[in-house]
């Protein structure tokens, strides 16, 4: 009886869940290095998944604390098929809104999972320690959204990707060599002594 009981639960929420059931939906996931060093550069993916519905186009624009923002460019934005028609640039970063990544697809592209698009930001060498966030816009006139073939318009939900803001390697070595001649000077001083 449970093993009955347990199969028909099973088909009843995948038969309910949107991919089965027809039901629109839509998501953007970033992928990237977790820890950013200043004055370098880094690449961030973003990949692009809708069920129910086939796309001719997307937009995604990205928000950034105003802690990090003047620290923080947009170098290029490479787009990748079927999404590859992206805006030609430029992309202005603040603390309202970025990158817009409109990418006009046709025909229109199944359901599916796609990685649309890399970013390449630049983050400058004084930016400040920490962690931070970035994130789609959800806001008009600036919502990150998908267009199926028909022109409707479905919001994505909100994507965050964190990061931290780390010192560069060289910082920690010398910061070692700092410790390790402090070390030996005390010592040998306190021999002479």
């Amino acid at each position: 009886m449970k093993k009955a009981f347990l199969i028909a639960a099973t088909c009843f929420v995948t038969l309910t869940s949107p991919t089965y059931a027809g039901v629109p939906s839509q998501s953007i996931s970033f992928t990237g290095p977790a820890n950013w060093v200043p004055g370098t550069q880094v690449t961030l993916d973003v990949s692009l998944t809708f069920t129910g519905y086939s796309s001719i186009g997307f937009d995604h624009y990205i928000d950034v604390s105003s802690q990090i923002s003047p620290f923080l460019s947009v170098v290029s934005v490479t787009y990748f098929a079927p999404f590859s028609h992206g805006s030609p640039g430029p992309w202005p970063l603040n603390s309202d809104f970025g990158s817009n990544n409109g990418s006009p697809q046709n025909p229109p592209a199944p359901p599916g999972t796609y990685h649309t698009t890399s970013i390449v930001f630049a983050l400058a060498a004084g930016a400040p320690l920490g962690h931070y966030t970035i994130s789609t816009s959800t806001v008009n006139p600036r919502a990150s959204l998908v267009s199926d073939s028909e022109f409707n318009e479905y919001p994505i939900p909100a994507a965050t990707f964190n990061f931290d803001v780390v010192p560069e390697p060289g910082t920690f070595a010398l910061l070692g060599l700092g410790i390790v001649g402090g070390s030996l000077f005390l010592k040998r001083r306190r021999k002479q002594s």
